[in-house]
């Protein structure tokens, strides 16, 4: 892939993850369990868990954006480093947001055809937090088709 097209990818990736990153903080910074089971109910387990993972995105995403500033920053631009990092991002963070590790809320891939939010809680949440993931699916969607390739390089790499 020419280093352009990389680099491209590249400043794309260390904007939506600069937005994901701040987004999350900021909701999380805000938003308590108490307040959750305030606003929805008794769901306290639920929610504590759903923000665990966003933390744990919000991680990613911060390293993530880390690793496009340093790679940016460099004088010679390293494009096989740069599509290793592109690999990370895609796996780590889009991955991690879709599909979350313990599957507290989930991807209806129909969803986006009908022109709604294609994350699905498995319980009740808030509207707050409902609106924060439209808002960061927007943002995660932009680059999801452009870094699979990526994500998946490593896999044809070792199949």
């Amino acid at each position: 892939m020419g280093d352009d097209l990389v680099k491209t990818h590249m400043n794309q990736a260390e904007k939506t993850l600069a937005f994901v990153s701040k987004s999350i903080n900021d909701y999380l910074n805000e938003m308590t369990v108490s307040q959750m089971v305030s606003d929805c109910g008794d769901y306290q387990e639920y929610y504590e868990e759903v923000l665990f993972s966003l933390r744990r995105i919000s991680v990613f995403c911060d390293e993530g954006h880390g690793h496009c500033t340093a790679i940016l920053g460099r004088a010679v631009f390293q494009e096989e480093v740069a599509e290793r990092a592109l690999n990370w991002i895609y796996n780590r963070c889009i991955e991690e947001f879709y599909h979350p590790r313990n599957d507290y809320w989930h991807e209806d891939s129909r969803a986006l055809y009908r022109g709604k939010s294609a994350i699905q809680f498995n319980e009740y949440v808030p509207a707050s937090l409902k609106e924060l993931m439209v808002s960061l699916e927007k943002s995660f969607q932009e680059i999801r088709e452009e870094l699979e390739y990526y994500g998946n390089q490593l896999q044809a790499k070792m199949g």
